[in-house]
């Protein structure tokens, strides 16, 4: 697609002038944004509390999800917010930071960031492509536990996993070269792009059907944070017992026989 590998006014800038530099501040940043975007102008006193950013900010009212290509060439800047945040690699790499260490993601990977984890991103090259999918956390719980109701178990681990106070947690999926989960991205990307009527119905659908696909293939291969895999190194034998035994496992199961609470 064009759109995604030519360079846009914000890209063009910060290669001219951010080059060997690979960390900002948030309040460099939206200067650089605010160079090109009326819009961003507007907003500027609501949106740069440097600590958090609201959904209200980036996510449009009658929105649920906004997905856009990731900024090339502009320095990593650590932030967070109280949506999700889906990152996938078209092509090349993406560099991101999440609590201090150092992820590398590779084409066709995905990273899920739950709210209020502070990251950054960096993709240096003109060839590291990402998209990135900001998600409402209500929308979020309702398409991706959804496809879980018929395994509580399942949706309730993972809801812990995923709102851990006590672990900087994250969820990867390797995808490598698969089309349907691109075209699908790609799909949604378009959509943005036209704003059309029934834009975030259809928008809703595709992530739907992500997710879906997502978890049908790449749910016994997914990573979780190593945060958390140090602090809990039984995980993957946890989910494989949950498979094993969905329809009469508990927590409290759980519990006794991998001694945890």
């Amino acid at each position: 697609m064009e759109i995604l590998n030519s360079l846009n006014d914000v890209e063009i800038y910060c290669k001219e002038n951010y080059k060997n530099i690979d960390w900002i501040d948030f309040k460099e940043f939206s200067n650089i944004i605010n160079k090109f975007s009326e819009e961003s102008k507007e907003i500027e006193n609501e949106i740069y509390d440097l600590e958090n950013i609201n959904e209200v900010d980036l996510i449009k009212e009658y929105k649920d999800i906004h997905i856009h290509k990731f900024f090339r060439y502009v320095p990593a800047f650590l932030h967070k917010h109280d949506f999700f945040e889906i990152i996938y690699v078209y092509s090349g790499i993406s560099r991101n930071y999440l609590d201090g260490k150092e992820i590398i993601l590779n084409k066709g990977d995905i990273l899920i960031i739950p709210p209020f984890v502070k990251h950054a991103t960096f993709c240096p090259r003109k060839e590291d492509i990402s998209l990135n999918i900001l998600v409402r956390k209500s929308t979020f719980d309702m398409v991706f536990f959804e496809l879980l109701k018929f395994n509580k178990i399942l949706s309730d681990f993972f809801g812990k996993v995923v709102y851990s106070n006590a672990h900087t947690t994250y969820l990867i999926f390797h995808t490598k070269e698969d089309e349907k989960i691109k075209n699908i991205l790609i799909d949604m990307l378009k959509e943005e792009e036209k704003c059309l009527k029934y834009e975030s119905t259809v928008l809703n659908g595709l992530l739907m059907i992500f997710f879906g696909y997502l978890m049908r293939n790449y749910e016994d291969t997914m990573e979780i944070s190593k945060d958390f895999n140090e602090k809990f190194e039984k995980f993957d034998e946890v989910l494989e017992y949950i498979h094993k035994n969905y329809n009469k496992v508990t927590l409290d199961d759980l519990s006794e026989k991998f001694k945890f609470n």
